[in-house]
């Protein structure tokens, strides 16, 4: 006996796939011996269940009918992979579709910034944070796979860290909890600290741009005026490949120990920094009382239009480096997104 085609009822799915386009599916069902009568042409299943899924796309002077299929010549699983997936069968190439047209709608709009920063380190996290939660359109690029910089290894791999009194307002505002150890000195898991510095700084605005890597500065008018950026994987691998371009009114260096924004504007523009030899003079050694006051009193402006923090403003002006210890890198980015806000004129 023949099986009449049966229609499942989906909840609208308008899928945008271009400009003034929009897309209606619907699907049905044909079980064995089944046919659809009111289509005018026989679509036999004998042997196998079919799917077929219609998509119509309204476009400002046309429309476009298109129609894919799946066969299935086992029933559990046809059911397994139809009505298990809510009525929805997955497509690779939608899928692939859907990844590329929201990865560009995110990386162009990122092409005009208030603020770019540099390094995915707590002191650009936490800059990140105040600077979206201000409203200014914000993006950050790290050439590495993971974000995070040096918070995740703790001390000597073991993945606990210090921070400090002075920094526990911060903590406070990010709803993280340290642990008192002995007066004046909190440890947070540091797994559980970068985890929730990126959570909240996304939450905020903050958008996040991971396996990007940043090449050199756009210079206008004596002025850093945006970053010219490639895959990190180009530089790793050596290739020359020309890169692309995004302008900001202003970048913040939060590349660590090595300083990269700072160097290659150094390097390239032979400019003199704010510093006391106008050049870069270069991390010291070990002392960590001193290096976290200096590494919040070090960050700022070090050539208009480039702020430095964290480690990178001790190692343009020539600060101590201070080891596990993170309170000064979280009131660095605090100090940076406040002194950027003060030149965007906010508030």
């Amino acid at each position: 006996m023949a099986h009449k085609p049966e229609m499942i009822p989906l909840e609208p799915d308008p899928v945008s796939t271009g400009e003034g386009s929009l897309i209606q599916s619907f699907t049905v069902l044909v079980p064995p011996n089944g046919h659809i009568s009111k289509s005018r042409f026989p679509l036999p299943g004998r042997t196998a269940f079919f799917i077929l899924t219609f998509h119509l796309e309204f476009f400002p002077c046309f429309l476009r009918l298109s129609c894919s299929w799946s066969v299935f010549r086992d029933e559990k699983r046809f059911w397994h992979n139809y009505m298990i997936r809510g009525g929805k069968m997955l497509n690779e190439v939608t899928i692939s579709r859907a990844i590329i047209e929201q990865y560009m709608k995110k990386l162009t709009d990122a092409l005009e910034l208030d603020v770019a920063i540099v390094g995915g380190g707590p002191s650009g996290l936490v800059a990140g944070y105040y600077l979206a939660k201000a409203g200014k359109k914000v993006a950050l690029f790290e050439r590495k796979l993971s974000i995070g910089g040096g918070i995740w290894g703790g001390g000597m791999m073991f993945n606990e860290l210090v921070v400090q009194e002075e920094s526990r307002q911060i903590l406070s505002e990010f709803d993280i909890a340290p642990t008192f150890f002995e007066e004046g000195y909190y440890t947070l898991d540091s797994v559980y600290l970068t985890t929730t510095l990126i959570h909240k700084a996304m939450l905020a605005g903050l958008k996040i741009f991971n396996l990007i890597g940043i090449e050199d500065v756009v210079i206008k008018n004596a002025r850093v005026a945006g970053l010219v950026m490639n895959w990190g994987a180009v530089s790793t691998l050596g290739y020359h490949i020309d890169p692309l371009t995004l302008h900001a009114k202003y970048v913040l260096d939060a590349t660590g120990h090595d300083a990269d924004i700072t160097r290659v504007l150094v390097k390239k523009m032979n400019v003199r920094l704010a510093t006391e030899s106008g050049g870069i003079v270069g991390e010291k050694s070990m002392d960590a009382p001193v290096a976290e006051s200096q590494t919040v009193e070090n960050t700022g402006e070090v050539f208009p239009g480039l702020f430095v923090s964290g480690m990178a403003a001790n190692a343009v002006h020539g600060g101590y480096r201070m080891g596990p210890v993170f309170g000064g890198m979280l009131l660095s980015g605090q100090k940076a997104a406040l002194d950027i806000l003060e030149g965007l004129g906010h508030g």
